[in-house]
Protein backbone atom coordinates (compact mmCIF):
# COMPACT_ATOMS: atom_id res chain seq x y z
CA UNK A 1 0.00 0.00 0.00
CA UNK A 2 1.39 3.74 -0.68
CA UNK A 3 1.73 5.66 1.71
CA UNK A 4 -0.71 8.60 0.22
CA UNK A 5 -3.21 5.83 0.56
CA UNK A 6 -2.37 4.44 4.11
CA UNK A 7 -2.39 7.58 4.92
CA UNK A 8 -6.21 8.11 4.28
CA UNK A 9 -7.56 5.26 5.87
CA UNK A 10 -9.06 4.71 9.16
CA UNK A 11 -6.92 3.00 10.74
CA UNK A 12 -4.20 5.40 10.18
CA UNK A 13 -6.69 8.51 11.33
CA UNK A 14 -7.68 6.35 14.46
CA UNK A 15 -4.00 5.68 15.73
CA UNK A 16 -3.31 9.30 15.10
CA UNK A 17 -6.47 9.92 17.28
CA UNK A 18 -5.48 7.86 19.88
CA UNK A 19 -1.95 9.02 19.92
CA UNK A 20 -3.39 12.64 20.40
CA UNK A 21 -5.84 11.72 23.16
CA UNK A 22 -3.24 9.85 24.96
CA UNK A 23 -0.66 13.09 24.76
CA UNK A 24 -3.69 15.21 25.67
CA UNK A 25 -4.77 13.59 28.58
CA UNK A 26 -1.38 13.00 29.91
CA UNK A 27 -0.29 16.52 29.66
CA UNK A 28 -3.92 17.34 31.11
CA UNK A 29 -2.71 14.94 34.42
CA UNK A 30 0.38 16.91 34.83
CA UNK A 31 -1.46 20.39 34.70
CA UNK A 32 -3.97 19.34 37.28
CA UNK A 33 -1.16 17.80 39.38
CA UNK A 34 0.61 20.79 38.67
CA UNK A 35 -2.25 23.17 39.72
CA UNK A 36 -2.81 20.81 42.76
CA UNK A 37 0.97 21.20 44.36
CA UNK A 38 0.84 24.78 43.57
CA UNK A 39 -2.44 25.27 45.66
CA UNK A 40 -1.36 22.91 48.55
CA UNK A 41 1.90 25.29 48.60
CA UNK A 42 0.20 28.38 48.71
CA UNK A 43 -2.58 26.87 51.40
CA UNK A 44 0.34 26.03 53.82
CA UNK A 45 2.38 29.30 52.90
CA UNK A 46 -0.98 31.50 54.30
CA UNK A 47 -1.71 28.88 57.10
CA UNK A 48 2.08 29.91 58.48
CA UNK A 49 2.14 33.81 57.96
CA UNK A 50 -1.81 34.05 58.83
CA UNK A 51 -0.95 32.40 62.06
CA UNK A 52 2.04 35.02 62.84
CA UNK A 53 0.43 37.63 62.06
CA UNK A 54 -2.81 36.80 64.14
CA UNK A 55 -0.65 36.63 67.15
CA UNK A 56 1.39 39.69 67.05
CA UNK A 57 -1.68 41.80 65.92
CA UNK A 58 -3.17 41.06 69.09
CA UNK A 59 -0.23 41.47 71.15
CA UNK A 60 0.16 44.91 69.74
CA UNK A 61 -3.48 45.69 70.55
CA UNK A 62 -3.41 44.15 73.81
CA UNK A 63 0.10 44.95 75.17
CA UNK A 64 1.72 47.45 73.08
CA UNK A 65 4.51 47.84 70.77
CA UNK A 66 7.44 47.86 73.09
CA UNK A 67 6.31 43.75 73.98
CA UNK A 68 5.73 43.28 70.42
CA UNK A 69 9.09 44.03 69.53
CA UNK A 70 10.14 41.70 71.59
CA UNK A 71 7.81 39.26 71.13
CA UNK A 72 8.75 39.41 66.94
CA UNK A 73 12.68 38.88 68.01
CA UNK A 74 11.13 35.98 70.01
CA UNK A 75 9.12 34.17 67.40
CA UNK A 76 12.07 34.14 64.89
CA UNK A 77 14.27 32.55 67.49
CA UNK A 78 12.28 29.87 68.36
CA UNK A 79 10.80 29.12 65.21
CA UNK A 80 14.22 28.49 63.49
CA UNK A 81 12.72 29.18 59.92
CA UNK A 82 15.20 30.79 57.67
CA UNK A 83 11.88 31.18 55.36
CA UNK A 84 9.66 33.38 57.57
CA UNK A 85 10.52 36.99 57.67
CA UNK A 86 8.79 39.47 60.04
CA UNK A 87 8.63 43.46 60.15
CA UNK A 88 7.36 45.65 62.19
CA UNK A 89 7.58 49.55 62.23
CA UNK A 90 5.91 51.28 65.88
CA UNK A 91 6.38 53.93 67.62
CA UNK A 92 9.01 51.72 69.63
CA UNK A 93 11.20 51.47 66.14
CA UNK A 94 11.78 48.85 63.73
CA UNK A 95 12.27 45.25 64.56
CA UNK A 96 12.65 41.81 62.79
CA UNK A 97 13.94 40.11 59.68
CA UNK A 98 12.00 41.22 56.91
CA UNK A 99 14.89 43.00 54.56
CA UNK A 100 14.10 46.74 52.92
CA UNK A 101 11.15 46.66 55.81
CA UNK A 102 11.21 50.82 55.54
CA UNK A 103 10.74 50.42 51.35
CA UNK A 104 7.54 48.46 51.79
CA UNK A 105 6.02 49.60 54.82
CA UNK A 106 3.91 51.95 52.91
CA UNK A 107 1.91 48.65 51.21
CA UNK A 108 -1.93 48.96 51.44
CA UNK A 109 -2.87 45.99 53.76
CA UNK A 110 -3.52 42.55 52.42
CA UNK A 111 -1.54 39.85 50.35
CA UNK A 112 1.12 41.11 47.69
CA UNK A 113 3.73 39.24 46.31
CA UNK A 114 7.31 41.63 46.68
CA UNK A 115 10.48 40.92 45.18
CA UNK A 116 13.61 42.10 48.02
CA UNK A 117 16.86 42.01 47.78
CA UNK A 118 18.43 39.60 49.95
CA UNK A 119 21.55 41.34 52.38
CA UNK A 120 22.93 38.04 52.79
CA UNK A 121 22.99 36.84 49.34
CA UNK A 122 23.30 38.36 45.80
CA UNK A 123 19.79 36.58 44.52
CA UNK A 124 16.94 38.31 45.56
CA UNK A 125 13.86 36.72 47.79
CA UNK A 126 10.47 36.56 46.50
CA UNK A 127 7.48 36.83 49.39
CA UNK A 128 4.19 36.23 50.00
CA UNK A 129 3.35 38.96 52.44
CA UNK A 130 0.12 39.97 54.25
CA UNK A 131 0.61 44.02 55.55
CA UNK A 132 -1.76 44.88 58.28
CA UNK A 133 -2.20 48.32 60.07
CA UNK A 134 -3.19 49.18 63.22
CA UNK A 135 -4.82 52.40 65.56
CA UNK A 136 -1.06 53.40 67.07
CA UNK A 137 0.35 53.57 63.33
CA UNK A 138 2.18 50.02 63.44
CA UNK A 139 3.01 48.59 60.55
CA UNK A 140 3.07 44.68 60.36
CA UNK A 141 4.58 42.82 57.47
CA UNK A 142 4.24 39.24 57.77
CA UNK A 143 6.16 36.97 55.02
CA UNK A 144 7.51 33.67 53.69
CA UNK A 145 10.00 33.15 50.97
CA UNK A 146 7.93 31.73 48.02
CA UNK A 147 11.54 29.61 46.82
CA UNK A 148 9.45 26.21 47.00
CA UNK A 149 6.37 27.49 45.33
CA UNK A 150 8.55 29.26 42.42
CA UNK A 151 10.43 25.70 42.06
CA UNK A 152 6.73 24.45 41.62
CA UNK A 153 6.08 27.00 38.74
CA UNK A 154 9.69 26.45 37.12
CA UNK A 155 9.37 22.91 37.00
CA UNK A 156 5.49 23.23 35.15
CA UNK A 157 7.65 22.85 30.98
CA UNK A 158 9.60 20.28 32.32
CA UNK A 159 7.34 17.81 34.40
CA UNK A 160 5.19 18.48 31.27
CA UNK A 161 7.49 17.04 29.03
CA UNK A 162 9.55 14.68 31.31
CA UNK A 163 9.56 11.46 29.83
CA UNK A 164 7.11 12.06 27.46
CA UNK A 165 8.96 10.46 25.05
CA UNK A 166 8.50 6.97 26.75
CA UNK A 167 4.66 7.85 27.38
CA UNK A 168 4.74 8.83 23.62
CA UNK A 169 6.06 5.43 22.57
CA UNK A 170 3.29 3.76 25.53
CA UNK A 171 0.87 5.31 23.34
CA UNK A 172 1.79 4.81 20.12
CA UNK A 173 2.59 1.11 20.71
CA UNK A 174 -1.16 0.97 22.36
CA UNK A 175 -2.55 2.75 19.42
CA UNK A 176 -1.28 0.18 16.83
CA UNK A 177 -2.27 -2.71 19.66
CA UNK A 178 -5.39 -1.23 19.39
CA UNK A 179 -5.82 -0.72 15.47
CA UNK A 180 -4.44 -4.39 15.10
CA UNK A 181 -7.04 -5.54 17.17
CA UNK A 182 -9.78 -3.71 15.28
CA UNK A 183 -8.52 -5.23 11.57
CA UNK A 184 -8.17 -8.04 12.84
CA UNK A 185 -12.00 -8.49 13.58
CA UNK A 186 -12.67 -6.27 10.33
CA UNK A 187 -10.66 -8.85 8.33
CA UNK A 188 -12.71 -11.86 9.52
CA UNK A 189 -15.93 -9.63 7.76
CA UNK A 190 -14.01 -8.95 4.60
CA UNK A 191 -12.81 -12.81 4.06
CA UNK A 192 -16.26 -13.62 4.22
CA UNK A 193 -17.56 -11.24 1.47
CA UNK A 194 -15.14 -12.25 -0.77
CA UNK A 195 -15.72 -15.88 -0.31
CA UNK A 196 -19.37 -15.47 -0.66
CA UNK A 197 -19.16 -12.45 -3.41
CA UNK A 198 -17.05 -15.68 -4.97
CA UNK A 199 -19.31 -18.09 -4.81
CA UNK A 200 -18.84 -19.85 -1.55
CA UNK A 201 -22.64 -18.82 -0.51
CA UNK A 202 -21.87 -21.56 2.74
CA UNK A 203 -18.84 -19.48 4.39
CA UNK A 204 -19.88 -17.96 7.84
CA UNK A 205 -18.32 -16.69 10.14
CA UNK A 206 -19.27 -19.23 12.93
CA UNK A 207 -19.39 -16.93 16.08
CA UNK A 208 -19.50 -18.89 19.57
CA UNK A 209 -20.69 -16.38 22.01
CA UNK A 210 -22.55 -12.73 22.40
CA UNK A 211 -19.42 -11.48 24.18
CA UNK A 212 -18.57 -8.34 22.96
CA UNK A 213 -20.06 -6.13 19.33
CA UNK A 214 -18.15 -8.33 17.34
CA UNK A 215 -19.37 -11.44 17.77
CA UNK A 216 -23.08 -10.07 17.66
CA UNK A 217 -22.71 -8.61 14.36
CA UNK A 218 -20.79 -11.76 13.50
CA UNK A 219 -23.99 -13.74 14.63
CA UNK A 220 -26.46 -11.03 12.47
CA UNK A 221 -24.35 -11.47 9.27
CA UNK A 222 -24.32 -15.21 9.56
CA UNK A 223 -28.29 -15.22 9.49
CA UNK A 224 -28.58 -12.62 6.70
CA UNK A 225 -26.59 -14.76 4.79
CA UNK A 226 -28.69 -18.06 5.91
CA UNK A 227 -31.46 -16.17 4.34
CA UNK A 228 -30.56 -14.75 1.75
CA UNK A 229 -28.64 -18.09 1.01
CA UNK A 230 -32.35 -19.81 1.24
CA UNK A 231 -34.25 -16.93 -0.75
CA UNK A 232 -31.42 -17.71 -3.81
CA UNK A 233 -31.36 -21.32 -3.72
CA UNK A 234 -35.42 -20.86 -3.63
CA UNK A 235 -35.02 -18.86 -6.59
CA UNK A 236 -32.56 -20.81 -8.58
CA UNK A 237 -34.61 -24.45 -7.89
CA UNK A 238 -37.50 -22.87 -8.88
CA UNK A 239 -36.23 -21.64 -12.29
CA UNK A 240 -34.68 -24.63 -12.60
CA UNK A 241 -36.96 -26.93 -12.25
CA UNK A 242 -39.52 -24.64 -14.42
CA UNK A 243 -36.75 -24.99 -17.21
CA UNK A 244 -36.36 -28.86 -16.86
CA UNK A 245 -39.75 -29.94 -16.73
CA UNK A 246 -41.10 -27.56 -19.42
CA UNK A 247 -38.22 -28.66 -21.82
CA UNK A 248 -39.47 -32.33 -22.08
CA UNK A 249 -43.05 -31.50 -23.00
CA UNK A 250 -41.18 -28.44 -25.75
CA UNK A 251 -39.36 -31.70 -27.30
CA UNK A 252 -42.60 -33.64 -27.43
CA UNK A 253 -44.68 -31.25 -29.22
CA UNK A 254 -41.56 -30.33 -31.21
CA UNK A 255 -41.70 -33.56 -32.37
CA UNK A 256 -45.13 -33.85 -33.39
CA UNK A 257 -45.06 -30.28 -35.36
CA UNK A 258 -42.03 -32.47 -36.85
CA UNK A 259 -44.22 -35.38 -37.86
CA UNK A 260 -47.26 -33.57 -38.98
CA UNK A 261 -44.91 -30.98 -41.18
CA UNK A 262 -43.74 -34.07 -42.59
CA UNK A 263 -47.30 -34.62 -43.95
CA UNK A 264 -46.99 -34.69 -47.54
CA UNK A 265 -50.60 -33.68 -48.34
CA UNK A 266 -50.21 -30.81 -46.32
CA UNK A 267 -50.95 -27.45 -47.95
CA UNK A 268 -47.38 -25.04 -47.93
CA UNK A 269 -48.99 -21.83 -46.42
CA UNK A 270 -49.32 -24.35 -43.41
CA UNK A 271 -46.28 -25.91 -43.75
CA UNK A 272 -44.52 -23.17 -43.50
CA UNK A 273 -46.64 -22.30 -40.17
CA UNK A 274 -45.31 -24.93 -38.82
CA UNK A 275 -41.64 -24.54 -39.62
CA UNK A 276 -41.99 -21.10 -38.19
CA UNK A 277 -44.08 -22.93 -35.04
CA UNK A 278 -41.06 -25.03 -34.86
CA UNK A 279 -38.71 -22.40 -35.67
CA UNK A 280 -39.91 -20.53 -32.33
CA UNK A 281 -40.05 -24.01 -30.13
CA UNK A 282 -36.06 -24.09 -31.03
CA UNK A 283 -35.54 -21.29 -29.59
CA UNK A 284 -37.72 -21.55 -26.44
CA UNK A 285 -35.61 -25.04 -25.64
CA UNK A 286 -32.56 -23.09 -26.37
CA UNK A 287 -33.21 -20.98 -23.60
CA UNK A 288 -34.35 -23.18 -21.21
CA UNK A 289 -30.90 -24.92 -21.78
CA UNK A 290 -29.08 -21.72 -21.36
CA UNK A 291 -30.85 -21.10 -17.79
CA UNK A 292 -30.02 -24.65 -16.77
CA UNK A 293 -26.22 -23.89 -18.02
CA UNK A 294 -26.31 -20.68 -16.18
CA UNK A 295 -27.88 -22.29 -12.73
CA UNK A 296 -24.70 -25.49 -13.33
CA UNK A 297 -22.41 -22.87 -13.77
CA UNK A 298 -23.67 -20.72 -10.76
CA UNK A 299 -23.64 -23.71 -8.35
CA UNK A 300 -19.94 -24.31 -8.77
CA UNK A 301 -20.36 -27.52 -8.56
CA UNK A 302 -18.35 -28.32 -12.24
CA UNK A 303 -14.89 -26.35 -10.79
CA UNK A 304 -14.20 -30.11 -9.64
CA UNK A 305 -14.63 -31.66 -13.31
CA UNK A 306 -12.52 -29.23 -14.43
CA UNK A 307 -10.00 -29.92 -17.40
CA UNK A 308 -6.62 -28.12 -18.72
CA UNK A 309 -8.05 -26.61 -22.14
CA UNK A 310 -6.50 -25.34 -25.15
CA UNK A 311 -8.65 -21.73 -25.28
CA UNK A 312 -6.97 -20.62 -28.67
CA UNK A 313 -8.50 -23.87 -30.04
CA UNK A 314 -11.49 -23.11 -28.83
CA UNK A 315 -11.86 -19.36 -30.19
CA UNK A 316 -10.51 -20.79 -33.25
CA UNK A 317 -13.48 -23.50 -33.37
CA UNK A 318 -15.98 -20.53 -32.33
CA UNK A 319 -14.97 -18.04 -35.62
CA UNK A 320 -14.93 -20.86 -37.59
CA UNK A 321 -18.61 -21.74 -36.41
CA UNK A 322 -19.79 -18.79 -36.95
CA UNK A 323 -18.12 -17.17 -40.35
CA UNK A 324 -21.21 -18.70 -42.63
CA UNK A 325 -23.54 -16.52 -40.61
CA UNK A 326 -21.30 -13.36 -40.93
CA UNK A 327 -21.07 -14.09 -44.49
CA UNK A 328 -24.76 -13.77 -44.57
CA UNK A 329 -24.80 -10.67 -43.14
CA UNK A 330 -22.11 -9.44 -44.84
CA UNK A 331 -19.98 -8.89 -42.15
CA UNK A 332 -16.58 -9.12 -41.78
CA UNK A 333 -15.56 -11.55 -38.97
CA UNK A 334 -11.92 -10.36 -38.01
CA UNK A 335 -9.68 -12.08 -35.50
CA UNK A 336 -6.19 -11.64 -34.00
CA UNK A 337 -4.63 -14.57 -32.04
CA UNK A 338 -0.90 -14.50 -30.01
CA UNK A 339 1.05 -16.91 -31.54
CA UNK A 340 1.85 -18.80 -28.60
CA UNK A 341 -1.42 -21.68 -27.36
CA UNK A 342 -3.08 -20.66 -24.09
CA UNK A 343 -4.06 -22.93 -21.86
CA UNK A 344 -6.36 -22.66 -19.00
CA UNK A 345 -7.91 -24.76 -16.51
CA UNK A 346 -11.64 -24.82 -16.84
CA UNK A 347 -14.62 -26.84 -18.51
CA UNK A 348 -14.46 -26.72 -22.29
CA UNK A 349 -18.21 -26.71 -22.85
CA UNK A 350 -19.19 -23.97 -20.97
CA UNK A 351 -16.37 -22.27 -22.25
CA UNK A 352 -16.88 -23.02 -25.69
CA UNK A 353 -21.29 -22.12 -24.85
CA UNK A 354 -19.73 -18.46 -23.77
CA UNK A 355 -17.62 -17.40 -26.28
CA UNK A 356 -20.37 -18.34 -28.50
CA UNK A 357 -22.38 -16.17 -26.81
CA UNK A 358 -20.26 -13.27 -27.18
CA UNK A 359 -19.78 -13.58 -30.96
CA UNK A 360 -23.43 -14.57 -32.00
CA UNK A 361 -24.30 -11.25 -29.86
CA UNK A 362 -22.09 -9.10 -31.72
CA UNK A 363 -23.44 -10.35 -35.38
CA UNK A 364 -26.91 -10.36 -34.37
CA UNK A 365 -26.54 -6.19 -33.44
CA UNK A 366 -24.30 -5.80 -35.88
CA UNK A 367 -25.64 -4.19 -39.42
CA UNK A 368 -25.13 -6.20 -42.66
CA UNK A 369 -21.19 -4.54 -43.74
CA UNK A 370 -20.57 -4.03 -40.56
CA UNK A 371 -17.68 -5.86 -39.15
CA UNK A 372 -17.03 -7.47 -35.88
CA UNK A 373 -13.52 -8.41 -34.15
CA UNK A 374 -11.99 -10.89 -31.71
CA UNK A 375 -8.91 -10.17 -29.87
CA UNK A 376 -7.12 -12.74 -28.04
CA UNK A 377 -4.06 -11.27 -25.92
CA UNK A 378 -1.85 -11.19 -22.52
CA UNK A 379 -3.79 -8.76 -20.05
CA UNK A 380 -2.07 -8.48 -16.95
CA UNK A 381 -0.64 -11.85 -16.18
CA UNK A 382 -4.04 -13.47 -17.76
CA UNK A 383 -5.76 -13.40 -20.62
CA UNK A 384 -8.77 -11.48 -22.38
CA UNK A 385 -10.32 -11.58 -24.86
CA UNK A 386 -12.26 -9.07 -26.44
CA UNK A 387 -15.26 -9.39 -28.94
CA UNK A 388 -15.81 -5.61 -30.75
CA UNK A 389 -18.86 -4.71 -32.95
CA UNK A 390 -19.89 -1.33 -35.03
CA UNK A 391 -23.37 -1.96 -33.92
CA UNK A 392 -25.78 0.34 -31.79
CA UNK A 393 -24.45 -0.09 -28.52
CA UNK A 394 -26.12 -0.05 -25.55
CA UNK A 395 -27.69 3.06 -23.53
CA UNK A 396 -25.24 4.16 -21.14
CA UNK A 397 -27.90 3.46 -18.24
CA UNK A 398 -28.30 -0.16 -19.26
CA UNK A 399 -24.54 -1.36 -19.32
CA UNK A 400 -24.65 -2.19 -15.39
CA UNK A 401 -28.58 -4.32 -16.51
CA UNK A 402 -27.42 -6.34 -19.29
CA UNK A 403 -26.15 -8.82 -17.67
CA UNK A 404 -28.78 -9.72 -15.29
CA UNK A 405 -30.94 -12.84 -16.92
CA UNK A 406 -33.88 -12.00 -19.25
CA UNK A 407 -32.50 -7.79 -19.38
CA UNK A 408 -32.45 -6.64 -23.05
CA UNK A 409 -31.51 -3.00 -24.06
CA UNK A 410 -34.82 -1.23 -25.76
CA UNK A 411 -32.72 -0.69 -28.69
CA UNK A 412 -32.67 -5.06 -29.48
CA UNK A 413 -36.29 -5.49 -28.43
CA UNK A 414 -36.85 -5.78 -32.60
CA UNK A 415 -33.91 -8.64 -32.29
CA UNK A 416 -35.08 -12.44 -31.36
CA UNK A 417 -33.84 -13.56 -28.08
CA UNK A 418 -34.67 -13.52 -24.35
CA UNK A 419 -31.71 -11.64 -22.67
CA UNK A 420 -29.92 -14.44 -21.07
CA UNK A 421 -27.01 -14.42 -23.04
CA UNK A 422 -24.91 -11.94 -21.12
CA UNK A 423 -25.56 -13.67 -17.69
CA UNK A 424 -24.88 -16.65 -19.01
CA UNK A 425 -21.29 -15.35 -20.00
CA UNK A 426 -21.23 -13.63 -16.66
CA UNK A 427 -21.74 -17.12 -14.59
CA UNK A 428 -19.41 -19.05 -16.52
CA UNK A 429 -16.72 -15.94 -16.38
CA UNK A 430 -17.25 -16.06 -12.53
CA UNK A 431 -16.70 -19.86 -12.38
CA UNK A 432 -13.34 -19.79 -13.84
CA UNK A 433 -12.52 -16.86 -11.50
CA UNK A 434 -12.71 -14.56 -14.58
CA UNK A 435 -14.46 -11.61 -14.97
CA UNK A 436 -16.69 -9.94 -18.28
CA UNK A 437 -17.09 -6.01 -18.53
CA UNK A 438 -19.08 -4.51 -21.18
CA UNK A 439 -18.96 -0.94 -22.85
CA UNK A 440 -19.24 1.33 -25.18
CA UNK A 441 -17.05 2.33 -27.73
CA UNK A 442 -17.03 5.53 -30.50
CA UNK A 443 -17.97 2.79 -33.37
CA UNK A 444 -20.16 0.34 -31.46
CA UNK A 445 -20.12 -2.55 -28.72
CA UNK A 446 -17.10 -4.31 -26.69
CA UNK A 447 -17.21 -7.03 -24.34
CA UNK A 448 -13.98 -8.58 -23.08
CA UNK A 449 -13.82 -11.74 -20.97
CA UNK A 450 -11.15 -11.80 -18.99
CA UNK A 451 -8.96 -14.87 -17.10
CA UNK A 452 -6.24 -15.62 -14.93
CA UNK A 453 -4.03 -18.44 -14.24
CA UNK A 454 -2.82 -19.15 -18.13
CA UNK A 455 -0.06 -20.87 -19.35
CA UNK A 456 2.06 -19.83 -22.43
CA UNK A 457 3.62 -22.54 -24.18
Amino acid sequence: MQIKSYLRTYSFRSAILIFLAFGLTLIAVRLSIYAQSLRTAYGDLVLVVTAHAEELGENIERYGPAYTNNLVNAILRDAGDPNLYIGLRSPAGLTGNFPQIEKFTTLEQGWREIVVSNDNNDKPLSLYVHCSSYPDGSRLLVGYDMGYINEIKQALPRSLFENLELAMAISIVLSLLMIWLLNRHVRKFNIVFEKVSSGQLDYRMKARSEIDQFDRLAINLDGMLDWLTTMLEMSRELGNTLAHDLRTPLSRHRLELCAIADSKDLPITLKEKLESSIAKLDELVAMLQNILTISLAESRNTAQLFDEINLSDIVESITSLYEPIAEDKNIDLQTSFPAEAIRITGDRQLLGQAIGNLVDNAIKYTPEGGAVQLELRRHRGGVALEVSDNGPGVPQDMLDKIKQRFIRADSSRHIPGFGIGLSLVEAVAKLHHGSLSVENTPTGFRATLQFGLIKWH
